[in-house]
């Protein structure tokens, strides 16, 4: 339009702007929309993506196996890795509520807090007051008994390193069902 009269850009007028005022803000919005694409993005399916993730995280239920395009895998996903803006919500949150919780909670069980530490402290020559739960010296009396200590052909519960084994807390002892003893 502009070779055969350049005034059609400043004097012709539509709704009471010239075609130059939208000429403008046209120009804007797509220099604005294209900052919302990125052409150097690959894009990948989403059995792709989940492989590349579990690269890192190291774990992918049998389940998901195939069907990470589905809703319900989406969703366990999302219960299990939160976006970041919701973890941002949910501490600032936790700044303003916890002294409220600790002024009204704390209260009714601070002499049950102070009886644990007291009956959970240990001296350790060399290091000092510990909790009895970090020298591990009573696993086979701690927690539920499915999840003991396994006690080694010697009597033992501990690895000829003197470590207790992985699978104190990994491992369930087996029912007296599942051993064929008494019901």
């Amino acid at each position: 339009m502009t070779l055969f009269d350049s005034s059609l850009m400043l004097y012709f007028r539509i709704w009471g702007h010239p075609l130059l005022f939208y000429l403008a803000w046209l120009s804007a919005g797509l220099a604005l929309a294209r900052t919302f694409t990125d052409s150097g993005t690959v894009l990948y399916g989403p059995e792709t993506a989940m492989e590349r993730l579990v690269r890192f995280t190291h774990w992918f239920p049998e389940h998901w196996k195939g069907r990470c395009h589905t809703t319900q895998v989406r969703r366990e996903f999302e219960q299990l890795y939160r976006h970041k803006f919701i973890i941002f919500i949910q501490e600032l949150f936790s700044v303003f509520a916890t002294p409220f919780i600790l002024l009204f909670s704390l209260p009714n069980c601070a002499d049950q807090i102070v009886a644990f530490v007291k009956h959970r402290t240990r001296h350790i020559d060399g290091v000092g007051d510990v909790c009895s739960f970090a020298t591990f010296d009573d696993l086979d009396q701690l927690g539920d008994p499915l999840w003991r200590t396994p006690t080694f052909n010697d009597g033992t519960t501990t690895t000829s390193s003197g470590a207790p084994p992985s699978s104190t807390t990994t491992t369930p002892a087996p029912s007296a069902a599942a051993t064929g003893g008494p019901n």
